[in-house]
This record gives C-alpha cells, sequence and structure tokens, in this order.
C-alpha cells in the first residue's frame, strides 16, 4: 500500500539531504587542496626521504651516440656551473651554495640533474709537496650531499689564463708557477694593459701565458707530474662514487703554442 505525503512536507527532507551532500564534498575538496598545497608548495619532497642516506644513481654508458642508464634509457644532461675562483676555493656562495638543501631542491625541481664542480688545483695543493685534506673533505662532503639530491658531477680542474701572474686568479698553484723559467717578454706582451681592461681572456694569446701552458706540455721543472699527481688524487677519491659523470682534465686548455713556434721561437715546444 503506497503511503501519500504531501510535497511540501518532502522536500524539506530533500534539502537536508542535500546540504549534507555538499558539505561532505565540500570538506572532501578541502582536504584534497590542503594536501596538494602541503606536497607541492609548503613541504619539501626532497626532505621527505632520508638524505642522510646516499642514493644510487645509475651508473652512465654509452650506446652509440646516446647517454643511457643501466636499463638502456636515454638520460639527458641538464647541469650547472659550480666553481669558487678564489680562497677558500669551495662553491659556497649565497646564489649557488651546494651544500644548501633548498637550493638543491629548489634546482631538482627547476629539471636540473647535473653539476659541474670545479675542483681547484689551489685548494687540492697550497703548497708544494702538500695536500690540502681539509679542502678534500670538504670537497666530498659536497659531492656526497649532491649524490643525496640525484646530481650527476663532473669533475672540473678549472682554471682561466693559469695564474695570478697573468691577470687571473691562481686556477694553477702559485708556487708552481714561480718554479717555472721565466718567458721571452714581460705579460702582457704583445699586447696592452688597455686590451686587458677590454677582456681579461685575451690573456691567453700573451706570450707569457701561452709560454706557461707550454711548460705543462713539455713537463719543465716537473710541471706534469704535479698535475698528474692531482688527478690521482682526486680519481682515486671518487672511484667508486655512482654520481661522479666523469673528469673535465682541465678547462680552456691553451692551443697557442703554434703561434710560439711561428713567431717567438720558444725552445720549449715540442
Amino acid at each position: 500500500m503506497f503511503k501519500y505525503v504531501r510535497f511540501d512536507s518532502i522536500e524539506p527532507q530533500k534539502k537536508k539531504k542535500n546540504d549534507l551532500k555538499a558539505i561532505c564534498f565540500t570538506l572532501i575538496a578541502l582536504v584534497g587542496v590542503v594536501f596538494l598545497c602541503s606536497y607541492f608548495f609548503i613541504s619539501d619532497p626532497f626532505k621527505r626521504c632520508n638524505t642522510n642516506r646516499i642514493n644510487t644513481l645509475s651508473k652512465i654508458k654509452i650506446n652509440g651516440k646516446w647517454f643511457v642508464d643501466v636499463s638502456g634509457r636515454v638520460i639527458l644532461f641538464h647541469g650547472i656551473n659550480a666553481v669558487k675562483k678564489s680562497f677558500p676555493w669551495l662553491p659556497d656562495e649565497a646564489y649557488n651554495n651546494l651544500r644548501d638543501p633548498n637550493h638543491l631542491s629548489n634546482l631538482k625541481r627547476w629539471g636540473f640533474n647535473t653539476v659541474r664542480l670545479g675542483f681547484m688545483w689551489s685548494g687540492l695543493m697550497p703548497e708544494k709537496d702538500t695536500i690540502n685534506q681539509t679542502y678534500l673533505n670538504e670537497m666530498i662532503d659536497i659531492v656526497n650531499q649532491l649524490a643525496r639530491y640525484n646530481f650527476y658531477v663532473l669533475i672540473d680542474l678549472h682554471q682561466d689564463m693559469m695564474s695570478s701572474k697573468f691577470a687571473s686568479y691562481d686556477g694553477v698553484p702559485l708556487w708552481l708557477l714561480n718554479e717555472m723559467p721565466n718567458s721571452r717578454f714581460q705579460f702582457p706582451w704583445p699586447l696592452k694593459n688597455e686590451t686587458l681592461n677590454m677582456s681579461v681572456f685575451a690573456a691567453y694569446i700573451t706570450e707569457p701565458c701561452s709560454f706557461a701552458f707550454q711548460c705543462l706540455y713539455k713537463n719543465v721543472n716537473g710541471f706534469q707530474e704535479y698535475f698528474l699527481k692531482y688527478w690521482q688524487i682526486v680519481s682515486q677519491t671518487f672511484v667508486n662514487y655512482p654520481n661522479i659523470l666523469g673528469y673535465e682534465v682541465i678547462s680552456r686548455s691553451d692551443l697557442l703554442y703554434l703561434m710560439n713556434a711561428f713567431f717567438f721561437k720558444t725552445k720549449y715546444l715540442f
């Protein structure tokens, strides 16, 4: 038997049920918004992982013209440059502090996965026959920190025009340059100081700077032995680090010794 109900008596009941559903959906939506905001804007997803543990990055191999991981997937590297060109030779500037978890998290969020890390020769060997263990430990800590945030590292023996003797900084330890013989001409021959004021990189084409590079190439006074000692220490230190992508043997090496061969007749050429 049907129950007859006046419409004006059932409408309030429907309205209450509809109001309850609306409240429930609103609460669920608010909870979802709060969760998403906390995930993407408030909390750092990289901080939720255990950053005390060194994450294991896939070792990189070469497959034809591609870099691939152990699963054969092509890896594209998007990197930043991190070089400190003065004492204490550590990349810890406020705008690019590789020790700062917030900075590294931002870099990851922006799509970076690689750091070209300046491992400075003057920092490792500040004095003759001396290894700065403090500097080495600091650089190990930085590489470990980068590994925690899944960054590959290209270690770079960075230098520009080799030395403070050539209007630059000491990319090569000054004590080592001081053990080299004098060049035929005074720096900045054949340029003038006004030229260097326009571009300090013009020092590369000066005879003294080019001559200093030739001392390295020709192993004058054991130059290469110290160079190889640097790389022996660095490569042995990081041999088992999976996030080490490779080694840049020396940045911006001089190729102007041919100019000396034809114009300056420097005897230390090959």
